[in-house]
């Protein structure tokens, strides 16, 4: 705006000169030069009712980001109840349906992530309080561990199985003679 005002400065000073001489203008470019003068006018007219509506934007911004916030809380709670249920820490469950869901979950929790960062982005441009979202990176962290619980117990149970084939190839005849009858008869 403060370039704008320079050059109808520059060009209000060049109209005031021609006047002066009185130089004749064709009629096409005096109405230009007016028609530019009311634009700017209106440029002015139009920042200042911005300017004196930010405020009352602003405040109606934060209270949608509030609104928004809420509604990513209330996910978040829906989901850490979810990933809460002892169908994930029982070694009975099904190891794929457990892990199908968690990643389910994760990528549930990755979405919501999205948004607050959205959330935080705005707050922070807006110079508003920036909501940490604390819930959120505990429900992240709690998803990331029984995921990792998981995969940890299945990498386990081969781990084991396979040491246990190795361990028997590498028996003594006899101990494996022995073993066999033992399991015929306790069959």
């Amino acid at each position: 705006m403060d370039v704008v005002g320079e050059e109808e400065k520059i060009i209000q000073e060049a109209y005031d000169m021609i006047q002066g001489y009185h130089i004749t203008l064709h009629p096409e470019v005096h109405n230009k030069y007016e028609v530019l003068q009311k634009e700017v006018k209106r440029l002015r007219r139009s920042i200042r009712r911005s300017l004196m509506e930010r405020v009352g934007m602003i405040k109606k911004l934060e209270q949608l980001l509030a609104k928004e916030i809420d509604e990513l809380d209330s996910e978040t709670g829906k989901l850490a109840e979810q990933v809460q249920a002892l169908r994930f820490l029982r070694v009975t469950s099904d190891r794929e349906e457990a892990l199908k869901m968690l990643e389910a979950a994760d990528t549930r929790a990755s979405t919501i992530r999205a948004q607050a960062t959205t959330i935080k982005q705005h707050q922070t441009h807006f110079q508003m309080t920036v909501c940490p979202f604390k819930e959120l990176g505990e429900v992240e962290e709690e998803i990331s561990l029984k995921m990792l619980l998981w995969k940890s117990l299945s990498e386990w149970e081969a781990m084991t199985q396979e040491w246990y084939q190795v361990w028997i190839k590498l028996q003594n005849p006899f101990i494996q003679t022995v073993r066999m009858i033992f399991k015929e008869k306790s069959h």
